[in-house]
């Protein structure tokens, strides 16, 4: 399969926060904003695409992780999808997503742990070039 590299990142790009794996978001908001300030303040536009609806069954809750990765990678004013954090279970998505789409629309994605799942399949099944890197809650966001 022929390797496709996403286009780098110039300030003014627009930066998707995801959660493929733990769903900190609403646990952690206050290091999620510093995150998202830093970012911000580099030149960057940034969005958390985070679905908070509850869920009752592992079929819910992988349609709704889904979901946000798909709306990421779907986004066409989106240029790179950065993970605020591992986790654990991100294999249970790998066969429910739409690589077709992924492979469409090419773009950063950044994580690391338990994203690992994801940038093989990623890489296995589209050719696009990811990478292994900070997340939101571990790195950005304890800056300074």
């Amino acid at each position: 399969m022929q390797t496709i590299l996403p286009k780098a990142l110039k300030r003014g790009d627009k930066i998707a926060f995801i959660s493929p794996s733990a769903r900190l978001n609403n646990i952690l908001p206050i290091p999620l904003s510093r995150g998202k300030a830093y970012l911000e303040s580099l030149g960057f536009e940034v969005e958390i695409i985070f679905s908070s609806a509850a869920t009752t069954t592992i079929s819910d809750s992988i349609r709704i992780l889904c979901e946000d990765i798909h709306t990421a990678f779907r986004d066409t004013t989106v240029s790179a999808i950065i993970c605020t954090i591992g986790g654990s279970h991100a294999n249970k998505l790998l066969p429910f997503l739409d690589y077709n789409l992924i492979r469409s629309n090419p773009k950063i994605f950044m994580g690391y742990s338990d994203t690992t799942f994801l940038h093989c399949a990623i890489q296995a099944k589209t050719g696009l070039r990811t990478f292994y890197g900070p997340s939101v809650l571990t790195d950005f966001s304890d800056f300074p």
